[in-house]
């Protein structure tokens, strides 16, 4: 086994093999037909972007805040069925920011979270 494999194994499975599924009242995240996560379309109350530093490329990753809370659900842009979801958000949260991807992504390797529908979440401070 060669460090470039043993690298790869240690970062865990694949993401390869999650799938975004759409439907009417939400989506669902899966993995080798488990369900990891759902949420309905009326439950986000943000929707935000941010990068995961992978050591030697950046992961893009979409947030989807669900309670006052900040409990959120996170899909990647190596999931199947990630371009349909992106089409899908612009088709149900009128005014949703499509033009988010330049500002994003520069610095390299920092989270860059950016809103791009709904309040942004601000920790209460008690």
């Amino acid at each position: 086994m060669n460090l470039i494999t043993t690298i790869l194994e240690a970062l865990g499975p694949a993401k390869e093999n999650r799938q975004i599924i759409s439907d009417d009242s939400g989506f669902t995240v899966v993995d080798h037909g488990n369900t990891l996560a759902r949420a309905s379309w009326s439950e986000i109350l943000e929707i935000f972007a941010y990068k995961r530093d992978l050591f030697t490329t950046d992961e893009t990753c979409l947030g989807f805040r669900v309670h006052e809370d900040g409990t959120s659900m996170m899909v990647s842009d190596d999931f199947a069925g990630y371009g349909e979801l992106l089409t899908e958000l612009e088709r149900r949260f009128p005014g949703i920011r499509t033009n988010w991807l330049a500002e994003y992504h520069f610095p390299a390797f920092v989270p860059n979270r950016t809103t791009l529908w709904g309040q942004k979440w601000q920790q209460s401070r008690s």
